[in-house]
């Protein structure tokens, strides 16, 4: 039996760059499913997954549940801690705190996560938190001496691989994660993939990915994609596709 439906957005769109919209008509993640996002270059798609983070408040929306929430009814202020709390997101660009090392920016994530989910950080909760960020950073070949390192001093992979430690680092419901393979070589966007679909599966969470790179769209069972025939010149339309390897 699969996972219940746990979010489900319609009918949202947003208009930008004076004459582009980008539309998805329908939305639906389930808990340990990940799903991918792919489209051409220029097509809508990290925007699209700014608006689905809330990172965007110009976008239109007719309908955004999480379970039996309804975001769409918060206020601003409501909304803004769901989000601080909830949503881990990982941007093609940027990512972390140019003067904080990689384990600070892991632990400063993790206490700002706690603080909006709970109204503290208990130091026992940060600490388990902590040692394991510590053991994913491990595993992606960014832990030990290059926990001490500031962003600057990491190679792209190397950045690329904390980003996501550090989306991923204070659990959240939902993962948001945006070309998370694009500076790595091979081998290593192998193991990004498969540690994707495992922490969706063990830990139960909402998970999109806009990618490029769908060699190993086998491990998702969920796809939408930008659409030629729904979309024109002015108007980029994103839909489901019955799985990610027709995607």
């Amino acid at each position: 039996m699969s996972a219940p439906a746990a979010l489900r957005i319609e009918k949202l769109s947003l208009s930008y760059a004076g004459s582009l919209t980008v539309s998805l008509p329908q939305l639906t993640l389930r808990e340990g499913e990940p799903a991918l996002l792919t489209g051409v270059s220029g097509s809508g798609k990290s925007t699209l997954l700014e608006c689905i983070g809330l990172l965007n408040r110009r976008m239109r929306c007719e309908r955004y549940t999480v379970g039996d929430r309804e975001l769409t009814s918060l206020d601003d202020r409501e909304l803004e801690r769901w989000r601080k709390a909830e949503v881990g997101f990982m941007p093609q660009n940027g990512g972390l705190v140019a003067f904080l090392s990689v384990a600070a920016n892991l632990k400063l994530q993790i206490e700002l996560t706690l603080e909006a989910r709970l109204g503290t950080a208990p130091r026992a909760e940060v600490r388990r938190l902590y040692a394991e960020a510590l053991e994913m950073a491990e595993s992606l070949g960014v832990g030990g001496a290059l926990l001490k390192r500031y962003p600057a001093e990491l190679s792209i992979g190397q950045r690329q691989r904390a980003v996501f430690c550090r989306a991923v680092a204070g659990q959240p419901q939902l993962l948001l994660i945006d070309e998370p393979t694009a500076a790595l070589d091979p081998a290593h966007a192998v193991k990004l993939f498969e540690l994707m679909a495992d922490l969706s599966a063990t830990r139960h969470n909402l998970m999109l990915i806009v990618t490029h790179d769908i060699r190993h769209a086998a491990l998702f069972k969920h796809s939408y994609a930008w659409s030629e025939q729904a979309s024109d010149s002015t108007h980029s339309v994103f839909l489901e596709v019955e799985d990610a390897c027709g995607s």
